[in-house]
């Protein structure tokens, strides 16, 4: 299909100054790749002219919380190709992000690589690409290397801190996990080590095929098929140079090795919220992009399809899941939206909308999002995962969100009210379960409160910062946390020369000493004990006597109102039957180990159902009325 037809219909958003905004000036088009036995979520990011390119560009994401922290960073990178000319394309690895599947499916490690093959195989197919680049960070790295040792249709590298052994990557993600789980700042819950799932690293799943193959793997001892004909642009991490070992074999097979300086490194793998995009790293790969010589003629790759949208089997029912663009304020948000595949939308009995707390993006905290949505409309519920402005795939300006703070700002609750209206608008019915963690409970709360669409609400936050201005942390106080992260991970490697260099920063000192003043404070108890009760009181009882229902998930060991500890208590006096109180083991900010993760899917369906049944029974009411 030629590219023209292709964007048919793709929503541009507003013009705005390059290098700012997100997604401002390019076209995206999102679709999957018709892969078995998981379909692949990708989006392209299409140069304004849209002939034959000499180079078209694969960003094969990283694994687990890098992948994480690197997505807005990667929608950024790919943005900036396209204006350079150069199409690029972006997907999720099977059993990751929107793509199909399970970490927990068998052969992940293949899958994965057969997904980056077919991901380049379509992008030179789209744009008659000469020359087709793999691009990634870590062990996305590791997979365009050996993807292409494989055969994969791809012609040069861009490898930023890869190294040449898959174990290093494999003991830093246990490393990473290891220091997240021994935060006391996380507070992660002691798993005993008989209950621990074994592909457990920091609450993402590990496939054990894929830490299988990471262990055995050596990218320095692959042959590289036609090395005479391939660009490597190697990239280190900082001040730390590019993997010797694997430059060394790559100049040996014959291929012509570019070394730079991976400057923004460590901004791009922080923190969600914290996270920079590293722009001068991003015009050093479009300048080494657009010296590359003609590449060979054309070929006819194998044919790869692809779809709108995605067909999942899921617990036996077939469910559809849609790309979802709505616009707000001339910008767009974007989300997925997972339905019954053979339900009429005005049949169903509500939407639900998952939020996603903070920065992360749309499939939520560790993929969690996308396990309720699917298996949800599994059970008959459409279910939207979406993108506020600023955030995963959606338009906005960089760094929009400066401190924790930002998150709890009026301003958003329109975002989401204006995704209620783009369900309304697709035919579904006007009643929705709003959930959320944190920031996106927050939203979640307000706006059940101001649209009387929203029937019922799951609330994983503290019940005090249901009102803004409590228990939100500065943006130097959330940096505090990652310095002192960073300091042992540094440690750990035995790297005094970049932990000396960082010390010396003004800025960051300042910013520790700041934070630090801020949590000295905070732990004197200058606060006065339930200082939002009558508010929050005040609120649930309008929610209550709407109808609305309410479920809050909240950590243990956190103080509490007496009052609202009561609700849903057999025989409680508290004015608001419709609120439940659960209490479960996760850390705040943080649904921590898998078993956890279990205790929350359970009590969300759990609330689901609530809503479900009400809602049903709310229908039969309205029938018998109107007959009589």
């Amino acid at each position: 299909m030629a590219v023209a037809q292709q964007l048919e219909g793709v929503a541009t958003a507003p013009s705005g100054a390059p290098g700012e905004a997100v997604g401002a000036d390019v076209d995206r088009l999102s679709l999957y790749l018709d892969l078995k036995p998981d379909p692949v979520f990708a989006v392209i990011h299409v140069p304004d002219e849209r002939g034959p390119t000499r180079a078209g560009v694969v960003l094969c994401p990283p694994f687990a919380a890098e992948e994480t922290s690197t997505y807005r960073s990667y929608a950024c990178w790919a943005d900036e190709l396209a204006r350079a000319g150069i199409p690029a394309l972006r997907f999720d690895l099977p059993g990751c992000g929107d793509s199909g599947g399970s970490p927990r499916d068998p052969k992940r490690f293949d899958a994965w690589l057969d997904a980056l093959s077919a991901a380049a195989s379509y992008l030179r197919q789209t744009f008659s690409c000469e020359r087709i680049v793999g691009l990634g960070v870590g062990l996305g790295g590791m997979l365009a290397c050996r993807a292409l040792a494989d055969g994969a249709p791809i012609d040069d590298l861009v490898l930023w801190a890869v190294p040449a052994r898959g174990s290093a990557v494999l003991r830093e993600i246990r490393a990473l996990a290891a220091i997240v789980e021994s935060d006391p700042d996380v507070g992660w819950p002691a798993v005993a080590e008989a209950e621990r799932d074994p592909q457990d690293v920091a609450g993402f799943l590990l496939p054990a095929d894929v830490a299988e193959a990471l262990g055995a793997l050596d990218l320095a001892t692959l042959d590289i098929p036609r090395a005479q004909t391939r660009r490597v642009l190697m990239l280190g991490r900082d001040t730390l140079p590019a993997d010797k070992r694997l430059r060394e074999h790559l100049e040996q097979s014959g291929a012509s090795v570019t070394v730079a300086a991976g400057s923004g490194y460590g901004t791009m793998v922080a923190d969600p919220m914290l996270a920079k995009p590293p722009r001068e790293t991003f015009a050093t790969t479009i300048s080494w992009l657009e010296a590359a010589p003609p590449g060979r003629p054309v070929e006819q790759d194998a044919a790869v399809g692809t779809s709108p949208y995605a067909e999942l089997s899921i617990d036996g029912a077939l469910v559809r899941e849609t790309p979802l663009t709505v616009l707000h304020e001339g910008r767009r948000m974007f989300g997925v939206i997972a339905e019954p595949s053979d339900r009429d939308p005005a049949d169903v009995p509500l939407c639900a909308v998952l939020l996603t707390p903070s920065a992360g993006h749309r499939p939520g905290p560790r993929r969690m999002w996308t396990e309720a949505a699917r298996r949800w409309a599994a059970r008959g519920v459409p279910t939207v995962r979406i993108d506020l402005v600023g955030v995963g795939e959606s338009d906005g300006e960089d760094l929009l969100y400066l401190s924790s703070d930002e998150f709890y700002r009026s301003e958003l609750f329109g975002q989401v009210m204006a995704t209620l209206d783009a369900l309304e608008a697709r035919g579904f019915p006007g009643r929705f379960l709003l959930a959320g963690l944190c920031s996106s409970a927050y939203w979640s709360f307000h706006v059940a409160l101001q649209d009387d669409r929203v029937c019922s609400t799951i609330l994983m936050l503290r019940p005090a910062s249901l009102f803004r201005g409590a228990h939100t942390l500065s943006r130097w106080e959330v940096e505090l946390k990652l310095y002192a992260r960073e300091t042992l991970r540094l440690l750990s490697r035995g790297n005094v020369r970049e932990l000396v260099r960082l010390a010396r920063e003004r800025e960051r000192v300042a910013r520790v000493a700041h934070g630090i003043a801020r949590r000295l404070l905070r732990r004197a108890g200058l606060r006065r004990r339930f200082p939002q009760r009558g508010l929050v009181k005040a609120a649930l009882a309008r929610l209550n006597a709407r109808g609305v229902s309410t479920l809050l998930l909240v950590e243990d060991g956190v103080e509490v109102d007496p009052l609202l500890a009561a609700a849903g208590r057999a025989g409680s006096s508290e004015p608001w039957p419709g609120v439940r109180l659960e209490r479960l083991d996760y850390a705040h900010h943080v649904i921590g180990p898998v078993a956890t993760q279990r205790a929350v899917h359970a009590a969300m369906d759990r609330a689901l159902d609530t809503a479900v049944k009400r809602e049903l029974e709310l229908r039969g009411a309205q029938r018998t009325s109107r007959a009589a």
